[in-house]
């Protein structure tokens, strides 16, 4: 297991940063996942990583090994991509070889490592078939293991799972969650899809304009973002523009556009009171009050309740404010038959559980 240490990264192309002073550090054995939207630079991020594209500054080290001049192949790094790269003539077994043979392996050697890497991908009994014989899984599963064979120090993913279907993609999301943990080979992987990277992470890094927003654990960037794109880009959440009327340390009194005013928790650069905020609130933090209800202590948002929607393991009830803003809520389904629609409704949530936002210009 080695750690992988990123100091002042930066990457420019022509006049556009890339990638600006990164600065990160990935513990030996942990699984981290690169997230944000096209552009932000987390693919660059890897490319560099991996020796693919040189940075214009800073320094990377693995194992405390410094590789930022070093070609690809001497950095001891496998690597996964999303077209698999699988080579068509090559069965199975030679596909998962050919990393062992380029690195000068035993013959010995290469059959060993070939078989536990069948093994653990559980697919020895396919060991000679092509890879257009396979599934997109099973294809997937044969890159990993051609990655993995040589015992790199450090496992690299870009985007692996983008051209698989939802549930294809769901159980190879647990299968690299195992493999990764069974053999304890620091990762960093990215994706472009956050409930993605909220499964499989140990810290997410959540990238913006070449970056960082926020890092954490998918629970802390969940339940306790620092900005409002973190709060808006990781998970489902309830966006309500108001004025900051005033604040005592990171507790807000918010005066919404609808006309009620609610208590939340001040995050990230504070505001001024006058000025605009974004609230926010995740759909299964709000719920609607029963007839009579005194619900003390909590914020209260009056709306109208148009259509529900069928998920599964949650009913979304979709309505908007007097304001027309968006407001969902997300509800068990066994409760949902309460709630007919349309139909005018206060909503109620925690004071807790709300977040507030400066607004950006």
């Amino acid at each position: 297991m080695s750690e992988i240490v990123i100091s002042e990264l930066h990457k420019v192309y022509g006049d556009q940063i890339a990638v600006e002073r990164l600065n990160l550090a990935v513990g030996a054995g942990e699984l981290m996942v690169l997230v944000g939207p096209s552009g932000c630079g987390k693919t660059t991020t890897l490319r560099m990583l991996a020796g693919f594209v040189q940075p214009t500054s800073g320094r990377i080290a693995i194992g405390g090994r410094d590789v930022t001049r070093l070609p690809p192949r001497e950095r001891n790094i496998g690597m996964v991509f999303q077209d698999y790269a699988l080579f068509p003539g090559m069965t199975v077994r030679q596909n998962i070889a050919f990393g062992l043979e380029e690195h000068g392996a035993s013959r010995d050697t290469v059959r060993r490592r070939v078989g536990e890497m069948l093994e653990l991908i559980r697919m020895a009994p396919l060991a000679d078939r092509l890879p257009k014989d396979l599934s997109g899984g099973q294809q997937q599963r044969v890159a990993l293991a051609r990655a993995l064979a040589y015992q790199p120090s450090v496992l690299l993913m870009d985007e692996p799972l983008g051209a698989l279907d939802q549930q294809l993609r769901e159980n190879m999301q647990r299968e690299i969650v195992a493999v990764q943990k069974q053999l304890g080979i620091t990762t960093i992987f990215v994706t472009h899809d956050q409930q993605e990277a909220m499964v499989l992470a140990d810290r997410i890094l959540v990238m913006k304009d070449g970056c960082i927003e926020q890092l954490g654990s998918p629970e802390e960037l969940y339940g306790a973002p620092t900005s409002l794109f973190t709060a808006s880009f990781i998970g489902r959440s309830n966006l309500l523009r108001g004025t900051l009327c005033e604040s005592h340390g990171a507790n807000a009194q918010v005066q919404l556009r609808s006309g009620e005013r609610i208590t939340a928790r001040m995050n990230g650069q504070g505001a001024a009171p006058g000025q605009d905020v974004v609230c926010m609130v995740r759909p299964e933090r709000m719920r609607v009050a029963q007839t009579g209800e005194d619900p003390a202590g909590l914020n209260r948002l009056g709306a109208t309740l148009q259509r529900h929607l069928f998920l599964g393991s949650v009913v979304e009830v979709a309505g908007t404010t007097s304001q027309g803003e968006s407001v969902t809520l997300h509800v068990d389904p066994e409760r949902a038959g309460d709630l007919s629609v349309p139909r005018q409704a206060e909503i109620v949530f925690a004071p807790d559980c709300t977040f507030a936002f400066r607004a950006q210009p």
